[in-house]
């Protein structure tokens, strides 16, 4: 489980990272490229947009992917309790300990309706 826990870790480490990556931080980065030529100005930004886009594209898919790996943890936990919780029933039932959950108690009856009263005659 702990190859679990070190993909979770790295996958959050990795979407932390992109969520910081803001709209001011990629037009840093095509500005940049831009003074060192490797970008016309006209195209800037249109590829700031695209570093975001992406940006956004691969935190929802890391976000997915986390959900996935968090949904099969607890799949794998609940299958683990319940393992545990029969195990501690068959003990107790060994010992000859009564289960403390409490019978379930009888609905009280239900009362009846008075009759309706009778309007007195003119």
């Amino acid at each position: 489980m702990s190859g679990n826990k070190n993909l979770l870790q790295r996958l959050l480490d990795a979407g932390l990272e992109l969520s910081e990556t803001s709209q001011s931080s990629a037009e840093k980065v095509v500005n940049d490229l831009v003074k060192a030529g490797q970008v016309r100005r006209k195209d800037a930004e249109r590829l700031a947009q695209e570093l975001v886009d992406r940006g956004r594209a691969t935190t929802e898919q890391i976000v997915s992917t986390v959900r996935t790996e968090l949904s099969k943890l607890l799949g794998e936990l609940t299958n683990r309790l319940d393992t545990v919780e029969d195990r501690v029933e068959e003990i107790a039932e060994k010992l000859g300990l009564k289960s403390k959950a409490a019978p379930a108690k009888k609905a009280a009856p239900a009362k009846k309706a008075a009759p309706a009263k009778k309007d007195p005659p003119d």
